[in-house]
């Protein structure tokens, strides 16, 4: 049913589908707080949202959308699945905007130079590994 890789760590990392935030700009943060808890954890809530935007990971959310009829046992099984194989939780600076920005973000430039034969695969993955490391080194400076 999975991935093995020699009784190893297997490398899986799991990505949040959406994610809700209330920003420091917002100008009314309580308001902001009490609509994204009732859209993912009340009954009511939850049950409009279904899995429109992913299947919920409340404990809540999810059975007002099951009993609401909203989620597919298959999908819930394939989410199982996937969780099982997990070993690393994504690190946010996976998608930090200097790596992951298109145009200018690192991935995307490495991978077009890539692909318009101005880098070498080597090369391409030199440059990923070097970006990625300088990014990784900031982030734990700060």
């Amino acid at each position: 049913d999975e991935i093995a890789f020699g009784g190893q760590a297997n490398g899986g990392f799991s990505k949040v589908y959406l994610a809700l935030a209330i920003n420091s700009s917002c100008q009314h943060p309580k308001e902001a707080a009490i609509l994204v808890n009732f859209l993912l954890n009340e009954d009511m809530g939850a049950s409009i949202m279904g899995t429109a935007c992913g299947l919920p990971d409340s404990v809540t959310g999810r059975a007002a959308a099951t009993a609401a009829g909203l989620v597919n046992p298959l999908v819930v099984e394939a989410n199982n699945r996937m969780m099982a194989f997990v070993d690393f939780p994504l690190d946010p600076t996976f998608e930090s905007p200097a790596l992951a920005a298109v145009p200018d973000g690192l991935y995307a430039a490495v991978l077009t130079a890539c692909s318009n034969g101005e880098l070498t695969t080597t090369q391409a993955a030199e440059q990923l590994a070097e970006g990625i490391t300088a990014m990784l080194d900031r982030t734990v400076a700060e």
